[in-house]
């Protein structure tokens, strides 16, 4: 709950154009969150980086567009990126509200 409180706050503040303060990359807590300490997955995505950087462009788009099952969430999180971008700020409350609630109800949680 505490973490879908922060996002509507970020969401809130970027909207109504506040400033917004970042942690810096090498902000321990940060990399503790993201699970970065583990230093098999740093080896891991940095493989999967050399690969993506060796693809064209368009190889690329194609993997992200015609592979969906490779990436399945891809697609909406590049579409919440847009959004952001754009400042559309209530399409990605709308979209949170909406994963919440089925979230909850796939877990019997029926508490808002």
């Amino acid at each position: 709950k505490h973490a879908v409180a922060m996002i509507f706050v970020y969401l809130d503040a970027y909207k109504k154009k506040k400033n917004i303060l970042l942690a810096e990359p090498d902000d321990e807590r940060l990399q503790d969150f993201l699970g970065e300490n583990d230093e098999e997955q740093l080896i891991k995505n940095d493989s999967v980086r050399m690969h993506l950087e060796g693809l064209s462009k368009s190889a690329l788009i194609d993997l992200v567009m015609k592979d969906e099952s490779i990436l399945p969430d891809l697609n909406e999180k590049l579409a919440d990126r847009a959004h952001l971008k754009n400042g559309d700020t209530d399409k990605l409350m709308k979209a949170i509200r909406k994963e919440i609630k089925k979230i909850s109800f796939s877990r019997g949680l029926l508490c808002f």
